[in-house]
């Protein structure tokens, strides 16, 4: 977990300085008869598997930056200064909105107008009930066509195929309204192949309303699952920590990333994003998530919790294109409470944050 805290926090000043050095390039095409420096000091690593611990930036010199960019980087430094309170792994949800699942047929959906030589809109919607999808699932497809003249003449037609390839079938639609405004379909997959290569299928939408041709797709994932998520093991106060083992029943060995969120079960206010990652081999395995305590007391929960949102990829191996996704086999899981008094009130530190919050700052006038 330190190791990935620190991938995270090189990426954020990655990031800030490519923006400040190419915004110098920029600048020094101007004339100028002043000389700007900025200095970088890199310490020599002493532990290879580290290498960003050993690292110190300092801004000695430099001109003042566009106002907009100013306040960007003010605004990230504020937010590296509230996240570094808490380890990556376990980090109070400020916003509900941000770890919101979508509902049925809302994450794929997909609405295009189509002006008509009479000079109407007509409006077609299209939609899958998930985004992903196993094999053996059912798929649900659903379509709407909105502002049709009442007595128009609609037809309908619906092809499954690859993103990248041909055809697989013809979709059954059956009419959802007598005036065929609107059509659904259920996707049999037990016969539906999937291509480790090409996990990605679209549902091609086909739609003539009096002789005027509408057209959409819809894109979803289909694939085999790199692993499954069973169950929880014993959950328990470790110092400073609440350790939530993760039962996982693995198809496909590999380093793989879980994330959840820890939710307060009685107001059923999202309280941590929680997660974990490693390397998994085939069989039954665990990944553990961890509940920081000062993460858990900042949002005043001492439980019971419901762990849900929870999600699972294994990472593509070097020469294979995609991630795997896993499954998981129920949608929350339930925690017991644990007072606050077992945990250890051990503070969370960052012992490179300082540095970095300073550097930022220094960034802007």
């Amino acid at each position: 977990m330190k190791h990935k805290t620190l991938l995270i926090s090189f990426i954020v000043l990655s990031t800030i300085l490519a923006i400040f050095f190419l915004w110098l390039n920029e600048d020094s095409t101007q004339p100028n008869n002043q000389n700007h420096a900025v200095k970088t000091t890199v310490t020599k690593k002493t532990r290879p598997q580290q290498p960003l611990e050993q690292t110190t930036l300092t801004a000695t010199s430099s001109p003042a930056l566009p106002k907009e960019l100013n306040e960007q980087i003010k605004s990230i430094s504020a937010a590296y200064a509230q996240t570094v309170n808490y380890p990556v792994y376990s980090q109070p949800i400020s916003h509900a909105l941000d770890v919101r699942e979508p509902l049925p047929f809302e994450e794929t959906a997909v609405s295009i107008p189509f002006p008509t030589t009479s000079g109407n809109v007509i409006y077609l919607h299209a939609a899958t009930d998930d985004y992903q999808y196993f094999t053996g699932d059912t798929i649900l497809f659903e379509a709407a066509i909105k502002n049709a003249p009442p007595s128009a003449v609609i037809e309908a037609e619906a092809v499954l195929g690859y993103l990248q390839g041909e055809d697989i079938r013809k979709i059954a639609l059956t009419p959802a309204q007598a005036d065929y405004s609107a059509f659904s379909a259920r996707i049999d997959t037990t016969s539906l192949q999937t291509r480790p290569d090409n996990p990605e299928l679209l549902i091609s939408l086909s739609i003539v309303v009096d002789n005027e041709p509408l057209f959409t797709t819809v894109g979803f994932i289909y694939t085999v699952p790199s692993a499954e998520v069973t169950g929880l093991g014993e959950v328990a106060v470790n110092r400073e920590n609440l350790d939530i083992p993760i039962e996982i029943e693995v198809f496909d060995s590999g380093y793989y990333f879980i994330s959840a969120v820890l939710e307060d079960t009685k107001s059923q206010i999202p309280l941590i994003k929680l997660q974990s990652e490693g390397r998994l081999t085939e069989g039954a395995d665990i990944l553990t998530l961890h509940a920081h305590f000062q993460a858990l007391k900042a949002k005043q929960s001492e439980g019971p919790y419901t762990l849900k949102n929870i999600t699972l990829h294994r990472g593509a191996e070097y020469g294979e294109q995609f991630d795997l996704p896993g499954k998981v086999s129920q949608p929350s899981f339930k925690i017991p409470q644990f007072s606050f008094d077992t945990y250890e009130d051990i503070p969370y530190h960052n012992e490179f944050a300082d540095e970095r919050i300073q550097f930022l700052r220094s960034l802007t006038r």
